[in-house]
This record gives C-alpha cells, sequence and structure tokens, in this order.
C-alpha cells in the first residue's frame, strides 16, 4: 500500500480523498460535486476519473455516480490519516492555530511516506479517535505520552521500522 501511495500523483491523491470526503458527507459523488469540491471544471473531472477508472480505483457510471473502489478508499484513508496527524504536528508541536494548520497539512500530507507517518504516530498518538476503527487499516498505537517531549531518545528509537 505504502508502494502504491508513493506511485500516485498528488493530484490522482487530492482527487481520492476528496470523494471520500464528499461521499461521507453527502452519501453520492458525482461529477458536477467533485468539481465544485476541488474547485475545478466538470470536463477536467471527467478526464482524472478516467485515469482512476483505468487504476482501479473508482468505479465511474457514465452520467452518473462515482463509487471508490477498495483500493481507492484505502488511498483515502491513508491519506486522511496522514492529514490529521500532519494537522496535529502542526498544532500540538508548532503551536499553529487550527485552520492554518489543516490548511498547510494539505500539502504535507503527500510528502508524508510510511515511515513518517509511523514516527508521527508514535510521537502524537493514534488518529483513531477522529476516523475510528474504519479508517484504520493497521493500529497506530505506538504511543507513549510526552516520551520524546522529555527528550527520551530511546523512545524515539523505539518506533519500529519497516
Amino acid at each position: 500500500m505504502a508502494e502504491q501511495t508513493a506511485a500516485i500523483s498528488t493530484s490522482v491523491e487530492m482527487y481520492l480523498k476528496e470523494a471520500y470526503r464528499l461521499s461521507q458527507e453527502q452519501g453520492i459523488i458525482t461529477t458536477t460535486s467533485l468539481a465544485k469540491a476541488l474547485g475545478v471544471r466538470p470536463a477536467s473531472v471527467t478526464g482524472m476519473l478516467r485515469k482512476l477508472v483505468d487504476r482501479g480505483l473508482v468505479r465511474h457510471e457514465r452520467y452518473g455516480k462515482i463509487h471508490l473502489t477498495d483500493e481507492g478508499s484505502a488511498v483515502a484513508g491513508t491519506l486522511l490519516r496522514r492529514h490529521y496527524l500532519c494537522t496535529r504536528l502542526l498544532t500540538d508541536v508548532l503551536g499553529m492555530d487550527p485552520a492554518t494548520a489543516a490548511e498547510r497539512a494539505k500539502f504535507l500530507e503527500h510528502a508524508v511516506d510510511e515511515e513518517v507517518e509511523k514516527r508521527l504516530a508514535f510521537l502524537l498518538g493514534s488518529c483513531r479517535e477522529l476516523f475510528g476503527e474504519n479508517m484504520s487499516r493497521r493500529p497506530l498505537t505506538m504511543h507513549r505520552p510526552g516520551a520524546l517531549f522529555r527528550g527520551d531518545k530511546a523512545a524515539a528509537r523505539e518506533v519500529p521500522s519497516k
């Protein structure tokens, strides 16, 4: 999964994440709703949908609904976790206000790989409280509260590597 996510472009990731958000908020995803949410023309969405269908990330009924496949949902879930962890890093560690942090995290989430995700989860704790079990493809419970803030370098080495 991590290798697949790394091979996916930032624009594909943005489409998948926004499609997931729309499916959760509105129950259905259409070309028009996705275009509006992303601030692009419906024709741009149609072009991207062809790529997403070819990669097996979405199913699209012509002139109809868009459905994320299991693989598309998994990629979106990974991005949502990474977005949340980046937001937490910016607010909890760097002291940014939540709105600014969430906006900046939209860019940072695409640069986070599996190793960085694990380390952020270790530092900040699990993101399950926000997304619930359905968004966790693996437990992110490597957190020992305050260990890194106390300067415990041994705790940093405890973070499991791949």
